[in-house]
């Protein structure tokens, strides 16, 4: 069950996952909306995971853009299970312009299927690039069938001051054509 708690307790929203869910590679990503789908109100929430191996909670403060304070990083760890907490972009975001702290962690995720020889690139590489990718680009299936689509994974980790600019292209890597999308944003690390 994945909870998002207001700090006098209340519950903004509550989200049960199926049992047969793997705790392992679960990827719980929620919007900062109340249950009518409006903006969260500014302050502090809490994001609780409750699992069969215990409960993992992560802070989260809603605050006004560019105004940062704090930090955004959030881990715990439970019987072996650890939940990280990242800030999500996704095809949404496009032309955004994300502020994050040195040791601040960005997940990108962008729908596609790899059966169909299409993959995710970021296509932007800098000699010193100030958000460091932290684990080999990843592909979560939305089903089992075979050949089904899901969602491919960047992470990165943001280790020195300054900006990155982003340029995500769905192509076949063979072809020499215009990508099918393209995901632009920019991260500036304060």
């Amino acid at each position: 069950r994945l909870t998002l708690a207001a700090a006098t307790g209340e519950t903004v929203f509550e989200l049960d996952f199926a049992p047969e869910v793997d705790v392992t590679n679960w990827l719980g990503a929620f919007a900062l909306r109340d249950i009518a789908g409006g903006a969260l109100p500014l302050g502090a929430y809490e994001a609780r995971v409750e699992t069969s191996v215990g409960r993992l909670v992560a802070a989260i403060d809603v605050v006004p853009p560019g105004a940062l304070r704090g930090r955004s990083v959030s881990e715990a760890t439970s019987c072996g299970v650890t939940l990280r907490a990242y800030r999500l972009v996704s095809e949404a975001d496009t032309g955004e312009r994300i502020e994050l702290r040195v040791g601040d962690r960005l997940m990108v995720i962008l729908s596609g299927n790899p059966t169909t020889g299409y993959v995710w690139e970021n296509v932007l590489t800098y000699e010193y690039a100030v958000l460091r990718e932290t684990e080999e680009l990843g592909f979560r299936s939305d089903s089992e069938a075979l050949g089904s689509g899901g969602f491919f994974v960047f992470r990165y980790t943001a280790i020195d001051l300054g900006p990155q600019g982003f340029r995500f292209e769905y192509h076949r890597p063979w072809e020499s054509v215009q990508p099918l999308e393209v995901v632009e944003f920019s991260v500036d690390v304060v």
